[in-house]
């Protein structure tokens, strides 16, 4: 059997990438070698997952760990690098704005200031990718090496939350889906929050269910908890829609978590509630703290005053009927316009 699919996945590679027979079938919106890596890649994980279906006699949970770690960090990061040097991205849109940020930090400059006003999330990653820029200087191809980097990462993070959550097994099965998304695969090689987002999120998810399961001391795990506030405070800086982790991290935590036998709260089980109100306090306060020293440090940046309601663009366009809900290019004029009349935190209120 597996020969068979070996034969057949070399015979779709010359099909696809030798002789371009099934070009007809691609679209024709990207580039065609995109277009070839899609099918290709998609020919490869239907047979992958039809090798896991048989593959019964495989136990994964013998495998070496650091082993395990190293086959899918080599197979999530092969195709990007070989999509990033075969094919030239230019950055558009929020992409390019994210760069040239970034580039402008480097210099000690402040790209579109009122912009990052309207919407502060916009600098947090330019940031941290200004600090790759200082080592190895401003570049495309840096910024896409950097997004492919994190990207890998991400699938290591994946993979130990899976075993974390059950076994070996769980979390490669998980990891290995993940790392042959052609959505991970082509945003790593954008200039996007996403990669570094990720990152984040799937690390700050690991420390909190490594904090539920382990039996450390009351201090570890009341650090690991003002950690895990931080984590997510940077986190919903670098996109708004990280307070979603938060809410469904705390939610988890009150709910479902039971940590009656190990040392958190072995020493009243009578007061379980109190002491999860408790972590719980310990995780939003610095998570609040954090938050308003960002916002702080972000306006030592700009120089000026960041919008206090930041939702008020994203509802005035989520709530317009004839764009259905999406970006257009009236919204945008107006609201650009209103940013240069009254500001940007008069402009979000105003959409609000």
């Amino acid at each position: 059997m597996y020969s068979i699919i070996t034969i057949f996945v070399v015979f779709v590679f010359e099909k696809v990438f030798i002789v371009g027979y099934l070009d007809y079938v691609l679209p024709t919106r990207i580039p065609k070698i995109l277009s070839r890596a899609i099918l290709f890649l998609f020919v490869i994980t239907i047979n992958i997952f039809i090798i896991f279906l048989n593959l019964k006699k495989i136990i994964i949970e013998k495998f070496n760990e650091k082993h395990i770690i190293f086959f899918l960090f080599v197979i999530s990061i092969t195709l990007p690098l070989v999509l990033a040097f075969s094919i030239k991205v230019e950055p558009k849109s929020d992409f390019l704005t994210y760069y040239l940020i970034a580039r402008h930090l480097v210099y000690g400059k402040i790209f579109i200031p009122n912009y990052i006003a309207t919407f502060p999330h916009t600098i947090m990653f330019p940031i941290f990718l200004s600090f790759i820029f200082y080592i190895f200087g401003p570049s495309i191809l840096v910024a896409q090496l950097t997004g492919i980097l994190l990207s890998a990462m991400s699938v290591i993070l994946v993979f130990l939350i899976g075993k974390e959550a059950g076994k070996k097994r769980l979390g490669f099965i998980a990891a290995l889906m993940w790392s042959l998304m052609p959505s991970r695969i082509f945003y790593s090689l954008l200039i996007c929050t996403e990669n570094l987002f990720n990152i984040v999120a799937l690390f700050t998810i690991l420390l909190f269910f490594r904090n539920l399961r382990t039996s450390k001391s009351v201090k570890t795990k009341y650090f690991n908890l003002a950690l895990i506030g931080i984590l997510l405070a940077w986190l919903s800086s670098i996109r708004p829609n990280g307070i979603i982790i938060l809410i469904a991290l705390t939610l988890f935590y009150i709910v479902f978590s039971k940590e009656t036998n190990n040392n958190f709260l072995k020493k009243d089980t009578h007061n379980i509630h109190f002491l999860k109100f408790i972590a719980v306090s310990i995780i939003l306060t610095n998570y609040l703290l954090v938050s308003f020293s960002l916002n702080i440090m972000t306006e030592s940046i700009i120089n000026q005053k960041i919008a206090s309601t930041r939702i008020g663009w994203n509802l005035y366009v989520g709530m317009n009927i004839s764009s259905h809900g999406q970006w257009n290019k009236n919204d945008s004029k107006l609201f650009g316009k209103l940013i240069k009349e009254i500001g940007p935190d008069q402009a979000q209120k105003a959409f609000f």
